[in-house]
């Protein structure tokens, strides 16, 4: 009784956190990832399960059950996929959340700044203003199957070249 309670404690703290990021933002995409995620997740279970019956069952062909083995081994496949997904998807949400609060926020001033500035450097605060907007692009977009590389915190060389191809990678994909 007691470790059900703390479970039941520790989702509805999530599952309020989530409402609260939903309610200062107005992004309902996360919460909708995760919970289509969960809904992939136990469609597979439940084709695995019903192939697994499938194949136990005695009058089910030689053939048969050849090829629905090899349909479970890419049933597997996929649940790992999204096993990892869903990993990575519960570890950095709150870092990409805060970030995607970050750029929209510079955005916005960079917004502001470009409506009061002058001639001279109204091409800097442009210039400006795409470079925020990509880094927003960089955070929304991010592959769920790699880890994270924040945008605003201080790292090496190493991680600033992954950070370029990966940015490289998502403009590709949007175009």
């Amino acid at each position: 009784f007691l470790f059900s309670s703390r479970r039941r404690q520790k989702r509805q703290v999530s599952v309020s956190w989530a409402r609260r990021c939903v309610q200062e933002t107005g992004d309902i995409s996360m919460e909708r990832t995760f919970l289509s995620m969960r809904e992939q997740k136990t469609q597979l279970n439940k084709k695995v399960r019903d192939t697994q019956r499938l194949i136990s069952y005695e009058k089910t062909p030689e053939e048969v059950k050849k090829r629905k083995i090899d349909e479970i081994k890419e049933l597997r496949k996929q649940q790992k996929y999204l096993e990892e997904v869903e990993m990575f998807e519960l570890r950095y949400r709150k870092i990409r959340f805060i970030e995607r609060v970050k750029a929209e926020r510079r955005i916005k001033k960079a917004k502001k700044e470009l409506e009061e500035a002058t001639e001279e450097n109204r091409e800097q605060l442009k210039a400006a203003l795409q470079e925020c907007e990509d880094n927003l692009l960089y955070i929304k977009f991010f592959p769920h199957t790699e880890k994270y590389l924040s945008l605003y915190a201080k790292e090496s060389e190493s991680c600033k070249e992954k950070r370029e191809e990966l940015f490289k990678k998502i403009k590709e994909n949007l175009e």
